[in-house]
């Protein structure tokens, strides 16, 4: 087996799991098929998840390797994570050092970004787990008052001291008991955890509606921008269910971003200022667009390459507008380089949620502009932005410094 980075490296090794499922959909049983979640299957969310927490080797429990899995596994090592198959516990021996620490995820369980990384977090093994109540009935039972989450951490060198397994029987759930009968400690999670859906066994096509709609929701919510959160969002969410019924619509909302940004661009050097800004605010709305449908600025640790080029074209056809507008009594393109420095600053400064809502609203500056150009004071207009964000940021992080000195002081 090929690795694109060697497992004997790592300290940390997730092992998953698709045994009892067919393309990602579980077939076990009969049971109904499940929906994919926000148009991607629980695998490929639990990799993400995982690697956004730092995870960057995975071992997938299979019985067969279809072609979808295929194909899945292949884009994530394109990206640089290693991922290997493993039929039996001999397999699993061959892939990991007992140094290492193992993450258990069980099939078809679905945890938040946010709660994978405070798990992975906690210090030593442990199995994380909920009570009984009638609420977690769809977790599996471990004991008389205890439900499994889907979400353990245990020592690598536990399997070295297990024999194969028969064919049918799942290397995860067997793991799982071994780990219960040599005393692995359990942490018991709040209930909030699952009223907020960050941990979900996605069981049936109900509850993976309910869990899309969740996430959008919170995804929507995360947006800072008065506009986008109050305007593009509700939009966005009415459109992601259709976005995810096609690889052309996502393809299309990975790139119409980009693809306005750069007519954008183009219509800023050739001079059609008003057109260049009615593409700029449909740039930015499909920016957001592909960010609440796809969770595509959330799956890095950094900005992708496509997100930097689509903000550049967007700062460059702003300068483009500005030295469009300059003549000998002002000077456009600096006030536009103020505002486009204001807006990075703004960024990295902790301020309040009202400032932000407007610091952190780039289709709030751009109809600005649009206003300034429709009354024909385009630079006079860029003059106000600029000065407006200058006053709006001292008087928010003056406001901000003045709260945490009373609560230092308090």
């Amino acid at each position: 087996m090929n690795m694109s980075i060697s497992a004997h490296s790592m300290n940390v090794a997730a092992l998953l799991s698709t045994a009892n499922a067919s393309d990602g959909v579980n077939v076990r049983n009969g049971a109904e098929s499940h929906k994919p979640v926000v148009g991607h299957t629980i695998l490929e969310l639990q990799i993400r998840a995982l690697h956004k927490a730092g995870c960057t080797f995975f071992i997938i429990e299979v019985d067969q390797v279809s072609g979808a899995l295929l194909e899945l596994v292949d884009g994530f090592r394109r990206e640089g994570v290693s991922i290997e198959f493993a039929r039996s516990i001999k397999d699993l021996q061959t892939l990991v050092e007992p140094e290492m620490r193992l993450y258990l995820l069980a099939e078809d369980h679905f945890l938040s970004e946010k709660f994978v990384i405070e798990l992975t977090t906690s210090d030593g093994a442990f199995i994380a787990t909920f009570d009984s109540r009638e609420e977690n009935a769809g977790f599996e039972r471990i004991d008389l008052n205890t439900r499994w989450s889907g979400f353990a951490s245990i020592e690598a060198k536990r399997i070295f001291s297990m024999s194969d397994l028969p064919d049918d029987w799942s290397i995860i759930s067997s793991l799982l008991r071994h780990a219960i009968q040599e005393k692995v400690p359990f942490l018991p999670l709040q209930q909030i955890v699952v009223q907020k859906m960050d941990i979900v066994h996605v069981s049936n096509s109900v509850i993976a509606d309910a869990l899309n709609i969740q996430i959008l929701r919170n995804r929507a919510d995360s947006i800072l921008g008065w506009t986008e959160r109050l305007i593009y969002a509700p939009i966005a969410r009415w459109l992601a269910p259709h976005i995810w019924k096609s690889d052309g619509y996502r393809v299309g909302s990975k790139f119409s971003g980009i693809s306005f940004a750069i007519i954008c661009f183009t219509m800023a050097m050739l001079d059609w200022q008003d057109l260049a800004l009615w593409t700029a605010l449909l740039a930015v709305f499909c920016n957001h667009l592909n960010v609440i449908a796809m969770g595509e600025d959330r799956n890095r640790n950094a900005p992708s390459a496509l997100v930097v080029f689509f903000w550049l074209f967007l700062c460059a056809a702003g300068l483009a507008m500005a030295y469009s507008a300059s003549d000998y009594g002002s000077d456009p393109v600096l006030f536009m380089a103020i505002s486009i420095g204001l807006a990075l600053l703004a960024r990295k400064l902790e301020l309040p949620a009202w400032t932000k809502s407007v610091t952190h609203s780039p289709s709030l500056f751009v109809f600005g502009l649009i206003v300034a150009q429709t009354l024909s004071a385009f630079s006079i207009g860029l003059r106000v932005l600029a000065i407006s964000q200058l006053l709006l940021l001292i008087a928010g992080r003056y406001i901000f410094e003045s709260k945490v000195v009373k609560l230092n002081q308090a």
